[in-house]
Formats: C-alpha cells, structure tokens, sequence
C-alpha cells in the first residue's frame, strides 16, 4: 500500500517488461521515456535505444564532417599514432593512446621537474668555482639518480653533494618541532638512497 501522501499517484506500466507500479505524481511531469520498474529495464531501453537514434540525414552530416576537422596526432609518451577530435586537439596541448601513457608521462615530469636554484646553493656554486673544486653543479635537472636531483656531483668519483635549507627540510638544530616537513633530519633517507645507487652522499646545511 502506498504512502498516504502519495494519494494522487498513479499506477502505470513498465515500457520495457509490462509490470505495474506504482509512481510518484512527480514523475508525470516531463517524462519523455515512459516508465520503468527497475534499472535494469531502464538500462535495457537506453541499450537499444541510443540517443542520436532520432537524427535527420543533415545532422549525421554535420557530425561526419565535424569529425574530419580532427587529425591524428604521435602520443607524447609512446609516440604510437591515434585520432584526436577538434574538441581535444583544442583543450589539451598534450595528447595520449591511452590512460597508462598519459599516468606514466605526468608521472616522469613530475619526478624530473627541474627545481628552483636557491641562494645558498649559489653560495657553494660560487666557492667550487672559486677554489676549483672538482664539483659540478647539476641541481637544475641535469643528472636524475633514483629519481632524486642532486645538487652538485663529482667529477671523477661517484660522490654528491646535497645542500638542505634548514627550514625546508627540517633542521633539528634550527627547527626542534620540524620545519617544512615536520620531520627532523630528513637527510638519512636520501643518504641512504643514494648509497643503495653506489653513490657516496654528503649534505650541507644552510639557512
């Protein structure tokens, strides 16, 4: 029995399978569909009838042609060739075969965006410069080991050099509470990331 408020409703028949229900007054109001008894017989009538099934010959042209606009275009990731529709060759500066390409391609950028040179990493550019030392600086982007940038990297030997500002990386001197990362000393991590690559790592601290 229905809910006393739902008096003015009305029973109709399934589109679909025939079966009776029982509907809100609500569902009179522009119902262009007919009515359904349950989901699966809505996902039936949406099965076999697709929208664009009531297009006129002109407007299947329009689309045709809309779609010849579009051009095909390399993956920026695995270079394979697929079709890119106007909409997306216009909303999009970079193109992908797939979901994998794209996730693996932002992935790689992500990990292998060249980072901001800060003033005391200019300091110590200066100072091995200046005496000769036999460092060079990649910390913007040149050399990636275990997807970690150093900031300089001898020239012989596999040894680098890391300089950490106290704040961003949480000096336990300068910081007891942690700074950017609230963890104290996270220099042992990359140290040992390093290390696990074969490279031997020191670390400068600096304000």
């Amino acid at each position: 029995m229905p809910w006393k408020g739902w008096k003015s409703g009305f029973i109709e028949k399934c589109r679909v399978c025939g079966k009776e229900s029982y509907y809100h007054p609500c569902r009179s109001k522009g119902n262009k569909h007919g009515y359904y008894c349950s989901k699966d017989c809505w996902d039936s009538f949406m099965r076999n009838n697709r929208i664009g099934h009531k297009q006129t010959s002109e407007s299947r042209e329009r689309i045709k042609v809309g779609h010849q606009k579009g051009k095909t275009v390399k993956c920026d990731f695995c270079g394979t060739l697929v079709y890119k529709s106007p909409a997306n060759l216009k909303g999009y500066s970079h193109h992908f075969c797939s979901t994998k390409c794209s996730g693996s391609y932002h992935y790689r950028e992500g990990q292998q965006k060249i980072p901001r040179v800060t003033s005391i990493e200019r300091t110590i550019q200066a100072i091995v410069l200046g005496k000769n030392l036999p460092y060079q600086y990649v910390g913007d982007g040149q050399i990636w080991i275990d997807r970690m940038n150093p900031d300089f990297i001898h020239s012989t030997k596999k040894e680098v050099i890391e300089i950490f500002g106290c704040w961003f990386h949480g000096c336990k001197t300068c910081f007891p509470k942690g700074g950017f990362h609230k963890v104290q000393d996270d220099s042992s991590t990359r140290i040992q990331r390093f290390k696990n690559a074969g490279y031997d790592c020191k670390v400068i601290w600096g304000a």
